[in-house]
């Protein structure tokens, strides 16, 4: 059984994923309140912590954010969430391409992940 303060902090890690995915998708609370059928206050409540979402709530946040049910639950990354990233970088000249990768080594390196985990073969720095 959950407790109150179990509750509370589950509430809270499941609101900041979800006000993360709506502010990486450019969404006013507003414009996203509007999108999934809830008033700006029960938004706002949600990414407080405040109260949790229903189940029909976090399908609908996950269609409109396109993040995952799992990672708004969770904090796990779906094939959605890598579809999206892998969208965005077609997009991408070469030479921003090249920035992009460099960020994800500096990033790979501060968590202490082997750059070589990449998979690509690339030189390491």
């Amino acid at each position: 059984m959950i407790d109150k303060n179990q509750k509370r902090k589950i509430n809270k890690q499941i609101g900041a994923r979800v006000k993360a995915a709506r502010e990486a998708s450019a969404y006013t609370q507003e414009r996203f309140a509007e999108e999934i059928g809830l008033s700006i206050q029960h938004v706002s409540n949600l990414e407080r912590g405040i109260t949790g979402p229903s189940i029909s709530t976090i399908i609908k946040m996950s269609k409109v954010l396109g993040v995952s049910c799992d990672y708004l639950l969770l904090g796990r990354s779906g094939k959605r969430d890598v579809a999206r990233v892998e969208s965005q970088l077609d997009n991408l000249t070469t030479d921003q391409l090249v920035i992009v990768d460099k960020g994800i080594r500096i990033i790979l390196e501060a968590f202490k992940v082997p750059v070589n985990a990449l998979g690509d073969g690339a030189e390491q720095q």
